[in-house]
């Protein structure tokens, strides 16, 4: 205090309150209301969301599957209702019991890494005449074995077999079996067909089986065998010079059709069957006599993108030489497999 002296009055210093430190408030593990657990951040057509959101719904929602990017895989049923105590759009204190936990979980467990890495492989084929014309699992089979591997191998594949036939017949065996890898394909045509008809009918198929498979064993990888256009063109479908008139046509769709089943259901792979075929000179040598089931080349081409997207390792150079033609068929394979990336989540 100063004194004024004559006047008798004093003026005091002002005093400071320090105020308590506030503590921080822990982040909420935001879950649907079915118990799966929100992914964020998530990306929306390029807006990202850190927290539960009303757009597009009159409710709080958030995605429970993203890609490798954060971004929200839409095309599946891959998302929730919030519960009350994460936060909407405006954010906490406004909405929630705290920020949102900022969590992205993406490819397989940590726990697999074991089973991953096993040389031995035991692997179920799931598809119809394309996979059982030549044994094309016995074909994996060999040349894992001559690649220093093994694989014991089941193969489930009526003439004619589709997805939805799978879904009504073979989910049993997923559930019976302890599988490495599950080998998925469909109907030579239905891939093929527009995009409507494999969004409303086989992608919920696909989906149904992956579900499966991972309900079992969350390590078990699921592999699309991409298939190949018919040689001369899909003559049932063919009209006024459509896509379906010509391989090239044929097989632009079922590459896009399996790689969004692969995309939608990650983690998993593509064995680039079909491009591996476009890609071969001699492409009519792939074929059967019908110009739509392999011939023993088709089906050993096959094996090769096959035994390089399961174990990793490139055709090219094996022992195991059945056909004539193998090492430029091991060739081919390799490139269409090492040509681009056919496993889901992308880096």
């Amino acid at each position: 205090a100063v004194s004024s002296g004559g006047t008798g009055t004093t003026t005091s210093a002002p005093t400071t309150t320090t105020a308590a430190p506030t503590e921080p408030v822990p982040c909420v593990n935001c879950r649907t209301e079915a118990g799966t657990a929100c992914q964020f951040p998530f990306s929306v057509a390029s807006k990202v969301y850190t927290s539960c959101t009303m757009d597009y719904d009159t409710k709080p929602w958030c995605s429970t599957k993203v890609d490798g990017d954060g971004n929200h895989i839409s095309a599946s049923d891959e998302w929730g209702y919030c519960t009350e105590d994460c936060p909407s759009d405006e954010g906490f204190p406004a909405t929630g019991s705290g920020p949102a936990c900022q969590v992205q979980t993406t490819g397989f467990p940590d726990s697999c890494a074991a089973q991953l890495a096993k040389t031995n492989k035991n692997i179920l084929f799931l598809g119809n005449s394309y996979t059982y014309f030549n044994d094309l699992p016995g074909m994996v089979k060999s040349l894992a074995s001559a690649a220093g591997f093994s694989a014991s191998v089941t193969s489930i594949a009526p003439g004619g077999q589709n997805l939805g036939g799978h879904v009504s017949s073979s989910l049993g065996t997923i559930t019976s079996g302890n599988w490495d890898v599950v080998v998925i394909q469909d109907q030579s045509q239905r891939p093929s067909f527009p995009q409507g008809y494999v969004y409303n009918y086989i992608i919920p198929e696909a989906n149904t089986i992956v579900n499966t498979i991972k309900a079992k064993n969350p390590c078990t990888v699921p592999v699309f065998f991409l298939t190949w256009g018919k040689r001369d063109g899909d003559s049932q479908n063919c009209a006024d010079g459509n896509y379906f008139c010509n391989f090239d046509g044929i097989q632009d769709r079922l590459t896009e059709s399996y790689t969004t089943f692969a995309y939608l259901n990650q983690p998993a792979r593509v064995a680039p069957a079909g491009e591996a075929f476009r890609n071969y000179a001699n492409r009519g040598a792939l074929f059967n006599g019908d110009g739509s089931h392999p011939s023993a080349q088709g089906t050993y081409l096959t094996a090769c993108t096959m035994l390089e997207t399961i174990w990793g390792v490139s055709c090219v150079g094996n022992s195991y030489t059945p056909v004539s033609e193998a090492k430029t068929l091991q060739a081919v394979a390799h490139e269409a497999v090492d040509g681009s990336t056919w496993d889901w989540p992308q880096a």
